[in-house]
């Protein structure tokens, strides 16, 4: 998705459709990361392993690797949405975000003739950024829409689609965020307890600060 890093951290609160509570999330990203760090195998509980391959894919281009700062392939989100969907999500929850992949699969498969993990990168950001990059005028219209409980009749393919795209956004940002190494070396990282600081000077280049 040819997107800067401060443009996907500014889409974070367009709109995710997951309704789960920050702790929870914490509780499964800890459990995922420190399995990582002992080189524990991930074995997938909710995820095919094509689907995992298809979604690892997207998540580097929500969240693309650039010389300054690691990018979601650094980090082991797939286990982690993989988790959360298996440990966290209802039955509805999970048929919503495997019938929204199948969708994205199907039609990228129909416009370049391909499945989406045998394609080339290119193309590959392409679609995605034009699935991502909405007009402003129909941002909040579909977020209305993934808001909804059910598809309305008639749309179902559109809600089902950007439901697994926002919720699979708003999760790759959760994960990356809730990891060690992005908790240590992208954002200000002060173990409990601190110090307390009254005057601490504050502007655009200050880092926000972790909360592991």
């Amino acid at each position: 998705m040819n997107m800067s890093r401060r443009d996907a951290l500014k889409t974070l609160m367009l709109g995710s459709g997951v309704a789960l509570a920050s702790s929870s999330l914490l509780s499964v990203a800890n459990r995922v990361y420190a399995a990582v760090a002992k080189g524990e195998a991930m074995d997938l509980a909710f995820l095919k392993a094509d689907q995992a391959k298809d979604i690892e894919l997207m998540t580097h281009i929500i969240l693309p690797k650039s010389a300054e700062l690691p990018g979601a392939q650094d980090v082991a989100i797939v286990p982690f949405i993989d988790a959360v969907y298996a440990k966290l999500m209802s039955a509805e929850e999970q048929e919503k975000f495997l019938r929204g992949l199948s969708l994205v699969q199907k039609q990228f498969r129909e416009e370049q003739g391909a499945s989406f993990s045998q394609a080339s990168e290119d193309a590959r950001v392409s679609f995605i950024s034009a699935l991502y990059n909405l007009p402003e005028s129909d941002k909040w219209e579909t977020l209305k829409l993934i808001d909804l409980s059910q598809a309305p009749a008639g749309k179902e393919d559109i809600y089902h689609l950007y439901h697994f795209l926002f919720n699979l956004r708003a999760l790759t940002l959760e994960g990356y965020f809730n990891s060690e190494l992005v908790g240590e070396s992208v954002t200000a990282y002060l173990p409990v307890p601190g110090p307390y600081d009254a005057d601490m000077t504050i502007d655009e280049n200050t880092r926000v600060w972790s909360i592991n």
